[in-house]
């Protein structure tokens, strides 16, 4: 669609329906791709601010990098935030060896170490989870999000853990908000949110093995704020078993 866009663009010119707008904001930056850029560089004349993080890009078909969005946009200003403050330490470094940034500086603000739990069976691996729930209910958290890779396992999952908790929900492309509770969701709609202990499922050597999973699973990992566990059924993968 937005090569078509552009074409039409170039060719035939056009009279923006955005003229009067005095700044846009667009977040997640690295879910864009570099003709959306072009368009939306000839679509909107003021000033932009454009933020996220190329760490987090989980669509090898719709995303762009930084040298791709300085060369839509060759004025503009690039400020990297190299801070990171949403997860304890423990969790950011656990990150950090799945997807190295070395120009992240961790805040230090302490926690409990991420624990990565492998089972024989998958009934184990959801009675484990089972059990971090219920951890959930008597602490002092608010949210807690089972993250998987794909929208079928968070449903399959979601239906093996029915009953579990009064506040379970699914979360799909559909879903318009969630509550406090226990949210199952996939890495994909993780993103942009956060949780005070996130469990990551089916973290296995099959599930999670090419360059795209890896980023997966960094973003799963840190959507965790104070607590993270890994669950996996055989072997984990090499992004979490070579540490």
């Amino acid at each position: 669609m937005f090569p078509l866009i552009y074409l039409k663009m170039r060719l035939e010119g056009i009279r923006s329906p955005y003229r009067n707008v005095k700044h846009l904001l667009i977040d997640e930056m690295q879910d864009y791709t570099p003709v959306q850029y072009a368009v939306i560089a000839r679509l909107f004349s003021c000033k932009k601010t454009i933020l996220g993080d190329a760490f987090q890009s989980v669509n090898p078909y719709s995303a762009s990098g930084v040298d791709d969005i300085r060369a839509a946009f060759r004025d503009a200003t690039c400020v990297t935030l190299n801070k990171t403050y949403r997860s304890s330490y423990e969790i950011a470094r656990f990150s950090q060896r799945i997807s190295p940034n070395p120009d992240l500086e961790i805040i230090e603000r302490h926690g409990e170490e991420p624990e990565v739990l492998t089972y024989k069976t998958r009934k184990g691996e959801i009675e484990a989870i089972k059990n971090r729930i219920e951890a959930f209910e008597s602490s002092r958290f608010n949210t807690f999000a089972i993250i998987c890779k794909t929208q079928k396992q968070a449903k399959r999952l979601h239906k093996a853990l029915e009953g579990s908790h009064a506040r379970l929900q699914l979360l799909s492309e559909e879903s318009q908000n969630f509550a406090p509770g226990v949210i199952v969701c996939t890495s994909h709609l993780a993103k942009g949110l956060e949780f005070d202990h996130v469990v990551l499922s089916e973290v296995t050597a099959d599930n999670y093995h090419t360059d795209m999973d890896r980023n997966l699973l960094y973003v799963g990992c840190t959507r965790a704020m104070h607590r993270l566990t890994l669950t996996a059924t055989g072997e984990v993968t090499d992004f979490v078993g070579s540490m």
